[in-house]
């Protein structure tokens, strides 16, 4: 019974802490939004050529980031766990993709895109960092302007 409560404590205690997460990534944070796109269906013409392919976005998050940092150093990134090339990594608290009905998962690095202080970034590199228990508190995307 012990083990039981202790358990029930521990997930108490990591949906206190993204949900502080949450908080202070919408207060403090740069608007976002992720449009989050999978495979798309491709029109081809007689010659197997691309004639067309729907673009329109499978979902659509409106979040914050924090922190939004342009040209992150080589320390913030390894800190980050990005290993790419980037402009821009972002910060997104988990709680925002749990309550739009999002995973981490969903988010396809080859073809979503973020828009963020008036610009459009393609995602480069993704990673989960601050594990709670067996709970990511944040998702991390490094992101190159498009």
């Amino acid at each position: 019974m012990t083990s039981a409560r202790s358990r029930t404590a521990v997930a108490k205690e990591a949906l206190d802490a993204m949900l502080d997460a949450q908080d202070i990534t919408n207060e403090y944070g740069t608007a976002i939004k992720i449009y989050l796109r999978g495979e798309t269906d491709v029109t081809r013409d007689k010659y197997n050529s691309i004639k067309e392919f729907d673009t329109a976005p499978d979902g659509l998050i409106e979040t914050y980031a924090e922190p939004f940092t342009y040209s992150p150093t080589r320390n913030q990134m390894e800190k980050a766990g990005i290993h790419e090339q980037i402009d821009v990594l972002a910060y997104i608290a988990t709680q925002d993709f749990v309550d739009a009905g999002y995973t981490y998962f969903d988010i396809d690095t080859v073809r979503s895109t973020v828009e963020g202080d008036g610009m459009t970034f393609a995602i480069k590199d993704k990673n989960q960092v601050s594990d709670y228990g067996v709970e990511s508190i944040y998702i991390v995307l490094g992101l190159t302007k498009k």
